[in-house]
């Protein structure tokens, strides 16, 4: 069984991920976790591609307990911020397949701590995702140096807001403050309002393409 969690919505991709279950066929079920304004469209998608075997979860709030269950987790994305979703799959022991946009490479290694692929390509995440299937030892291991990973890099408070914002965006704002000193250092005195903003991707429109991200998830999704 492989999984997405996250909004259907244009930023995630969510016909991607029902072309590569095509592609993986009829032996393997997708579970997307999550509603939004493509739900429809999704459905009606699924329904018309033979061999697709889809469940839309919807919004669910026992998130964490349903991640074990799956096999491989999988975010098709065409851009992240941080991805909280990555995350909490490296937690519940879920090997992960993602694609490598925006901050999901600061996460992802590829080949350590899971598989990366390029945006847009259904058929390289299904390629990605059948490896991880057909060969269970190299997915614990990947699962295992992830969750590792994940307990080393990301405190406990600063982990559960950002779980906590992913599922109730109304929340982002109520997390921890940055308790670095504030006050006690040199004060900038560089022009702080006249440079231009950043004006990031809105949900309707792809990101810049991160400029570092490795060309070779181009050729060959898996080392």
């Amino acid at each position: 069984m492989v999984g997405a969690v996250g909004r259907l919505t244009y930023q995630k991709a969510p016909e991607d991920f029902v072309t590569a279950l095509r592609e993986l066929g009829p032996d393997v079920t997708g579970v997307w976790i999550g509603g939004g304004e493509l739900q429809p469209k999704i459905s009606r998608l699924a329904g018309a591609l033979p061999g697709v075997r889809l469940v839309l979860a919807g919004e669910r709030d026992d998130v964490p307990a349903l991640l074990p269950a799956l096999d491989v987790f999988a975010l098709p994305s065409r851009y992240e911020g941080l991805p909280t979703a990555v995350v909490e799959a490296m937690v519940s022991g879920v090997p992960v397949v993602a694609t490598a946009v925006n901050a999901v490479p600061d996460v992802v290694i590829p080949g350590e701590t899971g598989l990366l692929v390029p945006p847009g390509r259904p058929d390289l995440l299904a390629s990605a995702v059948r490896h991880l299937l057909d060969s269970p030892a190299t997915a614990a291991r990947m699962a295992a140096a992830a969750r590792r990973q994940v307990g080393k890099r990301y405190g406990e408070a600063a982990l559960g807001h950002a779980l906590a914002a992913a599922y109730d965006p109304g929340r982002a704002d109520d997390g921890p403050a940055d308790d670095g000193p504030a006050d006690d250092g040199p004060a900038d005195d560089g022009p702080a309002d006249d440079g231009p903003a950043d004006d990031g991707p809105a949900d309707d429109a792809p990101a810049p393409p991160r400029s570092h991200q490795p060309s070779l998830h181009t050729a060959d999704p898996y080392p």
